[in-house]
């Protein structure tokens, strides 16, 4: 069976985003921003006389995913619970990381 793209990367989120913003400056990209609100992350970059945005879901903190383990179903420990929610968002923006 295969994984899921970067399912186990140790790449911060601030380090891909950075890597998107250098990608997107290579590329002749003369703005660049980034923020979330709520449930999403976004960039927003401007190119020739272009604006686009991409809207990146964020997974919910309260998913059963994040508050109990997957091998026995018992609930993890506050850390535990940031630690995997953690992964599951660096895994989201190293996919787009990817496709940039």
């Amino acid at each position: 069976m295969m994984g899921r793209f970067a399912e186990n990367t140790d790449v911060s989120s601030e380090r891909s985003k950075a890597e998107i913003e250098k990608i997107l400056t290579r590329y002749g990209a003369t703005g660049f921003m980034y923020g979330w609100k709520d449930d999403r992350a976004m960039i927003i970059f401007k190119t020739s006389d272009r604006q686009v945005k991409f809207v990146l879901p964020l997974p919910d903190k309260t998913s059963r995913k994040f508050t109990h383990t997957p091998e026995k179903n018992v609930q993890r420990k506050p850390a535990a619970m940031q630690k995997a929610y953690e992964q599951a968002v660096r895994q989201r923006w190293r996919a787009l990381a990817r496709v940039t």
